[in-house]
């Protein structure tokens, strides 16, 4: 077992370092989840920089869904404050929302004090997850709720979240898989891929295809997909052993009923990796709404 180590830089020197979180949180109960991603494990080889990322993607129950939560401007924060002693440290996690106004939304968070949650809390361009396989995120006995004492004051509701985590909350890998799940899944939009998953040997000069078990729409507008607008949803890359991106390969896509065709401008290439995905968050069933019900990319090796 080992670590492979990596210059820690500066990763802000050109760029903005904003902090706080952002308004809009998502949950669920942890009773909803049919099953987590989780960090690699420690008792394999790991590299430096993927040490507090996610592999793979969480995975809700049929039918259920995330929920969104409204926090307000700059009165929200994740924080993983360290705890424990010389070889047992570990970090208690807290994340702080305050939501305005007096409504029985979010007043009745605190009517179920004990229930167990599993947060997505985005800050700049990551997402982190509050909660999960080991332990579920609990409502704190800490905050206050009211009318404030002027009307300068902002009434509302004070809330705080805590789980226990190794390190930091580890941060998703797929942020729009996460937001595929606000809406919950329709059991009736599958979706086949050919070449299937996992297939070798396939031919340099194949196209590819993605059938859909139901009429679809963009989430973004709620209107049916043309060709174009789903093939700027859809990649084709080469990829090396290790999963990374060599190379776009480039497609003309067209979309007729359910089935998305994917013919690359030139051959591929042999004997190599390749992967077409598309962008679940922004597909669901015409009648329903609902996210898809399996997976939005495949990786196949050419002859």
């Amino acid at each position: 077992m080992a670590i492979e180590y990596e210059d820690i830089t500066n990763p802000v020197l050109e760029k903005g370092n904003m902090g706080g979180i952002w308004e809009d949180v998502y949950y669920a109960p942890k009773a909803d989840f049919a099953s987590f991603a989780s960090v690699p494990d420690e008792d394999g080889d790991r590299d430096f920089d993927t040490l507090n990322v996610l592999v793979g993607n969480d995975v809700l129950k049929a039918g259920k869904k995330l929920y969104s939560l409204y926090g307000t401007m700059e009165k929200g924060s994740l924080i993983a404050a360290r705890q424990g002693e010389l070889d047992g440290v570990s970090h208690k996690v807290t994340l702080k929302i305050f939501t305005p106004g007096l409504e029985s939304k979010s007043l009745a968070m605190l009517a179920i004090p004990n229930q167990n949650w599993v947060f997505y809390v985005r800050s700049g361009s990551k997402m982190f997850r509050v909660g999960g396989d080991r332990f579920a995120a609990k409502l704190a006995a800490e905050g206050e709720v009211g009318t404030g004492d002027s009307t300068a004051s902002a009434k509302g509701n004070s809330l705080s979240f805590f789980t226990y985590e190794n390190g930091f909350c580890p941060e998703v890998s797929d942020i729009d898989a996460v937001l595929a799940m606000v809406n919950p899944v329709d059991t009736g939009l599958t979706v086949v891929f050919v070449p299937a998953h996992g297939a070798s040997g396939v031919l340099v000069d194949a196209n590819c295809t993605i059938t859909f078990g139901e009429a679809i729409v963009d989430t973004l507008t709620l209107a049916a997909f043309t060709s174009q607008s789903f093939s700027d949803i859809v990649t084709l890359n080469e990829l090396d052993v290790d999963g990374n991106v060599v190379a776009a390969k480039p497609f003309a896509g067209v979309l007729a009923g359910n089935v998305f065709t994917v013919n690359p401008t030139t051959d591929f290439s042999a004997a190599t990796i390749y992967e077409l995905r598309f962008n679940k968050s922004r597909v669901v069933s015409s009648d329903a709404h609902g996210t898809i019900n399996g997976s939005n990319y495949v990786r196949f090796t050419s002859a």
